[in-house]
């Protein structure tokens, strides 16, 4: 999962694209892109997350929304662009949807990003899995247990279209990094409430993420007790083992 880092020609021009994309006139697209330009300059937040065509898109929508005051942690900015691309993406995209069943079967987002989370949490240790694997991950999870066998096989499909993923070599990985990370929280998040003792201490990073969506949710209560004995697996680690 790589990205190579845009230029700052590059990173205006795909804003500028995307400001005309959403039916602004060319001054206002000009404009409007440059504010977006500037504030992810000065944001070494949103700096980290702008490494792609793709992100920069999805960062134009939401920054061209959200006020420069309001708070937007790594975690919940994320979470939103995720959940922005999964939404009723085949009505977004003007080109024929190659998983119609798929999107039949699972019309939301929450439970586009449920099945996502299981195919991220598959290449944990990896830079991507193969093919036939990716879509088996996605055949037999439950929440396509009472699908049609269309809308199972499609599900792998689907998420290329989106973007998030890609296929090279009969090799399945993520397009963004960030991304990545951020799809796991969904299954890291059952873990910590069903099977704590799974987590292991190299995945501080989703489980801070975790942490950050939950507390942004007002729900940390409900994880407050895993994350506490997470915390005592690294008390309880020589300093030279705790992960960087």
């Amino acid at each position: 999962v790589s990205t190579a880092r845009l230029t700052d020609e590059e990173r205006l021009a795909i804003l500028r694209a995307a400001a005309s994309a959403s039916g602004l006139q060319a001054k206002m697209a000009i404009e409007s892109s440059n504010v977006v330009f500037r504030r992810i300059a000065e944001d070494a937040l949103l700096d980290e997350v702008a490494t792609s065509p793709l992100a920069l898109r999805l960062l134009y929508r939401r920054l061209t929304r959200t006020s420069n005051h309001e708070d937007l942690s790594l975690p919940v900015l994320l979470q939103g662009l995720l959940i922005e691309r999964l939404h009723n993406w085949e009505h977004a995209d003007a080109k024929d949807n190659p998983a119609p069943a798929f999107c039949e079967a699972v019309p939301s987002a929450e439970g586009r990003a449920t099945l996502l989370s299981a195919l991220a949490s598959s290449m944990v240790g990896a830079t991507g899995v193969e093919h036939t694997r990716a879509i088996e991950c996605l055949r037999a999870h439950p929440l396509l247990s009472s699908s049609s066998e269309n809308a199972r096989i499609q599900a792998l499909e689907f998420f290329r279209w989106t973007g998030l993923i890609r296929l090279s070599d009969d090799y399945v990985e993520f397009a963004l990094r960030p991304l990545f990370e951020i799809a796991q929280v969904p299954d890291m998040l059952d873990r910590l409430r069903n099977s704590p003792g799974t987590v292991d201490s190299n995945s501080w990073r989703i489980v801070a993420f975790a942490a950050a969506l939950e507390r942004s949710r007002g729900t940390l209560s409900l994880i407050a007790e895993a994350l506490s004995r997470y915390v005592d697996l690294y008390v309880e680690m020589p300093r030279w083992a705790v992960p960087a």
